[in-house]
């Protein structure tokens, strides 16, 4: 039996502006909704001029396929892609990712698209399997316990736009050094609460960092240990 879908491009803001969810899987690009429904299938999807992900020319799929009815019964680790509506104009003060996949033992690799300024609380928390996420400059704020327990998250690029690390963003993880962009005002508490940060490093600007107790409580040890 050949089944033809169009891959949808329209979903409900669910309180935020739109946004554009997809998971690749073998070839195949998925659309999904707030609630983690497949709602379109295509075989085809391209890039735009700036490296932002639009569907406008992405094909419908004709083929033989099973299509699974959640993003999270697919069988093997995704690739997900979030990007703002390209028909939803201006974006407006903040462009949020919703926490849709926390806890998502499945999530290997997270692309964010243009547009995206905050990663909100709890977005990829308990990830466990998440080794690769690009976070683009325009988002200037991560969300409390936003990566909070990504054990496979080995490393990490902090964007150049970057303000505020909430609470517990970053609790657990595994990356072993950071480098702090310098437009960083402030890293609540627990920011970094982990056992593997050895080493930070602090770009060179003229705004003071206001920092929460309990970050790189494992960072001030060794510093202790070598005096």
């Amino acid at each position: 039996k050949k089944v033809l879908l169009s891959l949808a491009l329209t979903l409900a803001a669910t309180g935020v502006q739109a946004q554009i969810y997809l998971a690749e899987f073998d070839g195949i690009w998925y659309q999904f909704n707030s609630e983690k429904m497949i709602c379109g299938v295509s075989q085809h999807y391209h890039r735009g001029y700036d490296d932002e992900l639009i569907g406008y020319g992405g094909k419908g799929y004709s083929g033989n396929i099973n299509i699974p009815s959640t993003v999270d019964s697919l069988a093997r680790p995704l690739t997900l892609f979030i990007m703002p509506d390209p028909q939803a104009g201006d974006y407006g003060d903040k462009v949020t990712v919703l926490p849709l996949f926390n806890g998502c033992a499945l999530l290997q690799k997270v692309s964010l698209g243009n547009g995206i300024t905050l990663i909100s609380a709890s977005a990829f928390s308990g990830c466990s399997v998440l080794t690769s996420i690009n976070q683009p400059e325009g988002i200037t704020e991560i969300g409390n316990q936003a990566f909070g327990d990504c054990k496979s998250l080995t490393s990490l690029y902090l964007p150049s736009t970057l303000t505020t690390i909430q609470g517990y963003a970053f609790q657990s993880c595994v990356f072993t050094e950071i480098t702090i962009p310098a437009n960083v005002e402030t890293i609540e508490e627990y920011g970094f609460w982990t056992d593997n940060l050895k080493k930070i490093s602090f770009e060179d600007g003229d705004k003071l960092i206001s920092v929460g107790k309990k970050n790189f409580e494992q960072l001030e040890e060794a510093f202790n240990e070598q005096k």
